[in-house]
């Protein structure tokens, strides 16, 4: 197994929504699911697209979030590998951006980092309030947010992937967990192929960061199911052609 040069470049974007309310959809977009700023990279834009048929406006900040052993992202106040202290971005309000259209951010890299990985997380908030035809009774209007990672990367920083001890969870499923070993993050896509090649399950967009050294992937396939049957646990790079960079053959 090779070391994994901080798979970086794949997707990950939390869309969040205050209030989950049937009927309501985004009304707005961004072209951008994660940024990478190495060495090489100045400054980077991202859009935020209007598709709504009415003006509106956003607010864009920095803010902190840490991952937790079940993979999620959590907010918090700080972050001890911030990318903030390296970056400006602006304009952090977008106002009446016109149906259809979009309005550009900049986001520009600033000062010189010691040799590792920063992440901080761009947000960006719907200031319009969505339109109701609702003329009586309680009115709920969703607050829509997306957030992606910023990334600051300087020097070469390598990680390694390795599966720790397969489980079953309480509800007879399989568990995994992905440990990971070197000082920066590992992303990719989590593939699982039975003796045939054949694909028994799929988790893209997998990612284990810096603050965390392991995490669980709870999957779908049945423990007892897969007993006494070698199966391939792969870590793929979709960002270099799907390469696989982790391989691990298990039999329950």
């Amino acid at each position: 197994m090779r070391p994994l040069k901080n798979i970086l470049a794949i997707p990950s974007v939390i869309f969040l929504l205050t209030l989950s309310l049937p009927g309501f959809t985004t009304n707005f977009k961004l072209d951008k699911t994660r940024i990478v700023m190495d060495e090489t990279t100045k400054r980077e834009e991202i859009r935020i697209y209007n598709e709504a048929d009415f003006l509106q406006s956003f607010k864009v900040s920095l803010i902190e979030m840490k991952m937790n052993d079940e993979g999620a992202l959590q907010r918090v106040e700080s972050y001890e590998h911030s990318a903030q202290p390296y970056l400006r971005i602006g304009p952090r309000i977008s106002r009446d951006v016109k149906p259809y259209s979009f309005q550009k951010v900049r986001i520009i890299k600033r000062g010189k980092p010691k040799n590792g990985e920063y992440r901080s997380h761009l947000m960006v908030e719907a200031l319009t309030q969505v339109k109701t035809d609702q003329e009586s009774g309680i009115f709920v209007r969703p607050n829509f947010k997306y957030i992606i990672p910023i990334f600051v990367v300087q020097g070469k920083e390598q990680s390694e992937l390795s599966l720790g001890e397969p489980q079953a969870t309480e509800d007879g499923n399989l568990r995994l967990v992905l440990k990971r070993a070197g000082e920066g993050s590992v992303s990719g896509n989590l593939v699982i192929t039975d003796k045939n090649n054949e694909e028994l399950y799929r988790a893209n967009q997998v990612s284990v960061y810096p603050e965390i050294a392991s995490r669980t992937i709870e999957t779908s396939l049945v423990f007892n199911e897969l007993k006494g049957r070698p199966i391939s646990v792969q870590f793929h790079d979709p960002s270099n052609d799907d390469e696989i960079v982790m391989q691990q053959v298990l039999t329950l």
